[in-house]
């Protein structure tokens, strides 16, 4: 099974709570004679890791969590898991770039240091992003990566793309303004397509990007696109989960106790460690 294999299932029936861990870092401090420390932070990122178990529980929890191993193969295939502790985004910034999307981030900042984590698993129904203070209606949120997908705000035929450095594009009453960064395709340059360009504005008519088309040939297709500028104040709201994956692959528990009257009966869980998987 390959060993990025992951699963939008979240580990439910409350083996979340009480869970012990939170963010981690690697690093490495080398002391000196004269006392003094060299640190290096091994990990551009933090890594989440708790430790769940530890509890008595009864046969249906019981045969939950052991489903939900044996399906997840030990530490083999990742899957969701709910960090009570850091669960929820609110106005969280996000900059745009004038292309389409813009992927899901909460920022932790302290002393004027940020740190930016990536939002992958963002719970589906809860997300609501807003531009310059208004929801975005239209927007698209992919749970599965935390990818964000604008509607375009307008969208024009190109007449034609000059053999020249900078390019000049030609769009009859075009409407934009110098600073605008626009998103093209549909040109059959690869260069050109599905890349953002920032215009300077030559007349009503015409603008240039910042494309070297002097070695080309004149273009007569494509499309332009508007979507949030960078000048836009864009944030978002709502909730997330950690992806994440068993760091043991044996399962212990201890027989405690058992009703013959129904069946019942209750059981140790030993401690299962649980780790964040960065995406």
């Amino acid at each position: 099974m390959s060993i990025d294999a992951f699963v939008e299932t979240r580990l439910e029936r409350g083996y979340d709570y009480g869970a012990s861990g939170g963010p981690e870092f690697n690093t490495t401090v080398i002391s000196v004679k004269s006392g003094r420390e060299w640190r290096t932070s091994n990990w551009a990122a933090s890594r989440g890791s708790w430790q769940i178990g530890q509890r008595v529980v009864d046969r249906t929890d019981k045969d939950y969590l052991i489903a939900f191993f044996r399906a997840r193969r030990g530490k083999a295939v990742g899957f969701r898991f709910k960090d009570w502790a850091d669960w929820q985004a609110a106005d969280e910034v996000l900059v745009a770039d004038g292309s389409p999307t813009v992927q899901l981030v909460k920022t932790y900042s302290d002393g004027g240091i940020d740190y930016v984590r990536k939002i992958a698993k963002p719970v589906a129904g809860t997300v609501v992003v807003t531009r310059n203070g208004a929801v975005v209606s239209g927007a698209s949120v992919d749970t599965t990566t935390g990818i964000v997908t604008f509607p375009e705000d307008r969208e024009m035929n190109i007449g034609s793309i000059s053999v020249a450095n900078p390019a000049v594009v030609t769009i009859n009453n075009h409407g934009l303004t110098t600073g605008q960064v626009v998103y093209l395709t549909n040109t059959s340059v690869p260069a050109l397509d599905s890349h953002t360009w920032t215009v300077t504005v030559i007349d009503a008519n015409t603008f240039s990007i910042p494309y070297d088309n002097s070695a080309g040939a004149v273009i007569n297709a494509g499309i332009v696109h508007l979507y949030p500028q960078p000048s836009d104040s864009i944030s978002w709201s709502g909730e997330f989960d950690v992806p994440a994956r068993f760091d043991v692959d044996s399962f212990q528990l201890d027989f405690e106790a058992y009703r013959e009257s129904d069946g019942q009966a209750l059981f140790q869980l030993h401690s299962i460690p649980v780790v964040e998987v960065l995406l």
